[in-house]
């Protein structure tokens, strides 16, 4: 694409899979700010209440496109899919889990901190808000700190050059949903880019599911934390030795709560089947 058929503005992409009406509240928010150009909405395969709420969204604005896809293809697939068939030149890409709840001026934010820090140093190329755990009061006091330099950054909310996604070569497809993200970002860093977050835009998220009062993630999904931790081990040790070390301790003590809410056979058969296909 020519340099001038490029545009300074962003297109967002969401991955859903069985969505609610959160969903719904995410895309108006993020159509409110006139930064964006375009909503793109990639469908793992919901069941017919979740196309119910895709429909209604897509009945608002032809600047929502939704992608409906008849299997459960991940998120690496999702993103690149979206980007690789509806990107229309922007300059910038974020993007967003379904179950985000984002603040007024969210990406507008993001873009004026990232386009003032990329100034400074070209380096710098994706920006990330704070995380606040739904519920949680403490981590959602409004900070006057700076923005923070970051080795890793979620996929909810970040927001990225596109010629950065390029150079990389996009999300690694065959991590499928866990990890990703941390992928892409020491892919980025492994290349000489930066990370920042903006400690003041905060993005609200829900993390697991509900278990005898405490959050926790599914079996299905803990396959996939357990066997892409082990690959991104394998793939980034001996570049980012420390950050790999403390990463892998830290799920090590989630993996221990999680043990207590699963069966013992249940337990041995993911983690020996996450070992072997890692």
């Amino acid at each position: 694409m020519k340099l001038e058929e490029r545009k300074d503005c962003v297109i967002a992409l969401i991955t859903s899979y069985n969505p609610d009406e959160g969903l719904e509240q995410l895309v108006l928010s993020i159509l409110k700010e006139n930064i964006i150009s375009k909503v793109l909405i990639y469908d793992n395969n919901s069941g017919i209440t979740g196309k119910s709420v895709l429909g209604n969204i897509e009945k608002y604005t032809d600047r929502i496109i939704v992608h409906y896809s008849a299997t459960n293809d991940g998120l690496g697939t999702a993103y690149n899919t979206l980007i690789n068939n509806y990107w229309s030149g922007e300059n910038f890409i974020i993007t967003f889990d379904q179950d985000s709840r984002i603040q007024s001026n969210f990406i507008t934010d993001l873009y004026t901190t990232l386009r003032k820090e990329h100034a400074k140093d070209s380096r710098v190329v994706s920006i990330g808000p704070r995380i606040v755990l739904e519920g949680s009061e403490k981590s959602s006091k409004v900070t006057d700190k700076e923005d923070k330099k970051k080795l890793i950054l979620i996929t909810s909310g970040n927001l990225f050059f596109y010629d950065a996604f390029q150079k990389v070569q996009g999300f690694d497809e065959s991590y499928f949903i866990d990890c990703l993200d941390y992928e892409f970002c020491l892919r980025l860093r492994k290349h000489g880019y930066r990370l920042i977050q903006n400690r003041k835009v905060l993005l609200y998220q829900n993390i697991g599911e509900e278990r005898e009062g405490e959050r926790m993630h599914s079996d299905f999904r803990m396959y996939y934390m357990i066997r892409n931790h082990i690959r991104l081990a394998k793939t980034y040790f001996f570049r980012f030795p420390f950050y790999i070390l403390l990463e892998n301790l830290l799920f090590l003590n989630y993996l221990n709560k999680w043990r207590k809410y699963s069966s013992r056979e249940d337990v041995r058969a993911i983690v020996l089947k996450a070992i072997k296909e890692a």
